[in-house]
């Protein structure tokens, strides 16, 4: 019986509590740019950060469905079964992470 979360849960746990306070703050002051021209460039930047952020993630979700997959021996329908996700996605993160490897050892 699990008696709470791990410590690497609460440190996630933690790290996403700042981020959302971060991404909140990031809003408030772009918001708040008087100057019309400045505060599309406030909201571009914003943009710029959280698609990276995005894009990031996305990567960091793909590669751990894979991990799993690899380290248990799972088909992708018992992949997608373990994770509540069909079959097709099962598939579509494990071929992700496999091009984002090897993009990252080019």
């Amino acid at each position: 019986m699990k008696e709470g979360p791990t410590e690497d849960e609460a440190a996630a746990r933690a790290a996403y509590e700042q981020l959302k306070l971060a991404i909140a703050k990031a809003v408030k002051t772009a918001e708040e740019v008087v100057d019309p021209d400045q505060a599309f460039i406030a909201a571009k930047r914003l943009v710029e950060v959280l698609r990276a952020g995005t894009s990031t993630s996305g990567a960091l979700h793909a590669r751990a469905a894979a991990r799993i997959r690899s380290t248990f021996q799972l088909s992708y329908a018992a992949l997608g079964l373990r994770l509540g996700i069909g079959k097709a996605r099962a598939e579509q993160l494990d071929k992700l992470a496999a091009r984002a490897s090897k993009q990252g050892s080019s």
